[in-house]
């Protein structure tokens, strides 16, 4: 499978990212499109990801903070994580313990998005994400938009016990975001419950009292420096069926993403996807500066990095096409 790549980026890891590309699927598939962050190794995708199916006809989206980079201690003195109970609540007091840590992250869904994914359509994909604040239950949010050939999508709910962050107000972007930690038997009911976002519950502890435990999820900088970024997939995943081998060719042009930059799409779609196209990408930079990526073809110059980012390297097979 072909791809580029950056094996270490060099775009500073910051809350805010915006990302738009061109893209269309050849036949029925699961295909991942962009996939950058912290790896997971070669039975999963890496910290941050994008992946589409026109089997299951949805988009979803993984954004990881910097694997952890909130300490326990640091969810006790901020304070993010509370008890009732600070003596007798055992998870508490593992799930703060210094050496306990935990990596906030947003995740997401759009499903039922309909026929503009079929094979051999064309389609434009845009993500504007900030998650500069603490997201609180029943308080703070962050910001997420998913929108497809101009239109914004319905994210899944999430929250609850769905796996996917929750989402509080769809037409204004309000999201809230998770956390997660290595399992850990003193504190894996706050692992189940930070998962699904910002929560409350109550539970009986030693001594036949009980505890009120309450969680909020700090903001974060999405982990990118230093960690790889390729397009469709890095290159682990590009030899492995996880993201590459044995997958179907996939189109895509003009991708741009800005590092440390959101662009609000409910103002400025027009820059990116009007009159039922994708709009030319030099629009977008004019507007908003050069995106720290931007890949184009043709393909004898795909390495060419149009951003500010530094060049890619090309491996595998990359031919030009139409759309």
């Amino acid at each position: 499978m072909g791809f580029i790549n950056q094996a270490s980026a060099t775009a500073a890891n910051s809350p805010k990212i915006t990302i738009s590309m061109v893209v269309e699927l050849t036949t029925d598939c699961n295909m991942t499109v962009l996939e950058f962050g912290p790896d997971n190794g070669v039975g999963a995708l890496a910290g941050g990801s994008i992946q589409i199916s026109n089997v299951d006809n949805l988009i979803s989206v993984y954004l990881s903070g910097v694997v952890g980079s909130v300490a326990g201690d640091e969810l006790a003195s901020h304070p993010y994580l509370t008890t009732t109970d600070t003596t007798n609540d055992s998870e508490w007091i593992g799930a703060t313990d210094p050496t306990s840590l935990w990596t906030p992250y947003f995740t997401t869904q759009a499903t039922s998005v309909g026929s503009p994914i079929d094979a051999g359509n064309r389609f434009h994909l845009f993500i504007a994400a900030d998650f500069t604040n603490e997201t609180a239950l029943g308080g703070g949010t962050n910001t997420f938009f998913m929108f497809l050939n101009g239109s914004r999508l319905t994210l899944d709910t999430g929250g609850g016990t769905s796996g996917n962050s929750p989402v509080i107000d769809q037409a204004s972007g309000q999201v809230q975001c998770s956390m997660d930690s290595n399992p850990h038997l003193t504190y894996a009911n706050i692992v189940n419950h930070y998962i699904n976002g910002p929560f409350s519950y109550t539970r009986s502890v030693f001594g036949g009292g009980t505890a009120t435990v309450t969680g909020s999820v700090p903001g974060f900088s999405i982990d990118i420096n230093g960690k790889e970024i390729g397009i469709p997939c890095q290159a682990v995943h590009a030899a492995t069926g996880i993201a590459g081998a044995g997958r179907p060719a996939i189109k895509m042009a003009d991708v741009q993403i800005w590092v440390g930059q959101y662009i609000d799409p409910t103002i400025h779609m027009d820059k990116f996807f009007a009159d039922g196209k994708p709009v030319n990408p030099a629009d977008a930079e004019t507007a908003f500066g050069a995106p720290s990526y931007r890949a184009q073809g043709p393909s004898s110059g795909i390495t060419a990095n149009g951003g500010t980012g530094g060049n890619f390297t090309a491996s595998g097979t990359i031919t030009d096409t139409t759309f």
